[in-house]
């Protein structure tokens, strides 16, 4: 039969595929092969967003709970030509998201800390492309300081004319 879905969005799962049997061999006829079969699935590493306490946070208290809260921001941009302008003023958006997050009581100095990544999208017929844009270290998974740095890495394709969010969006659910 059809492979059913697979067991995990990212990081390597598994794909079954099962057959039944719909008649039994008569006699000293054949026996059946076998009836499931494995197909490895989503292999690309998962988005990693930190659980980071300051040190010697106290989380739960039987009086008191700690509900510090922080959030892993993941922003899709396509990238094709269209959308060239528009890149412009990503690399300052960061500060004003986080400022805006942490009057919302969400990250911050005393708790933890968010970060953000960047997915860059296209398509050059018939061909899709995502890719992480890193920071100056070579990191995917950053805190809102080095967005700038990941953001001012956009490529406006010019051979880029068709859009596909979507694709985007699963690309980003699944690495």
């Amino acid at each position: 039969g059809p492979y059913g879905p697979c067991n995990v969005t990212c990081g390597g799962g598994t794909r079954i595929s099962t057959r039944a049997i719909t008649q039994a061999p008569a006699g000293v006829g054949k026996p059946c092969p076998v009836l499931t079969q494995n197909q490895d699935c989503n292999p690309r590493p998962c988005i990693q967003c930190e659980d980071r306490y300051p040190e010697g946070a106290i989380v739960y208290r039987l009086t008191q709970v700690d509900i510090s809260v922080s959030t892993c921001v993941v922003i899709v941009v396509d990238e094709s030509n269209s959308m060239a302008g528009e890149h412009a003023w990503l690399p300052g958006m960061s500060e004003g998201l986080e400022n805006n997050l942490l009057r919302q009581g969400i990250g911050g100095p005393g708790s933890r800390k968010n970060t953000y990544s960047l997915i860059g999208y296209g398509r050059r017929a018939p061909d899709f492309y995502s890719h992480f844009l890193e920071d100056d270290s070579g990191r995917r998974v950053f805190e809102s300081a080095a967005f700038p740095q990941a953001a001012r890495k956009l490529y406006a394709d010019p051979e880029g004319r068709v859009e596909d969010g979507y694709e985007a969006i699963m690309y980003a659910l699944s690495n």
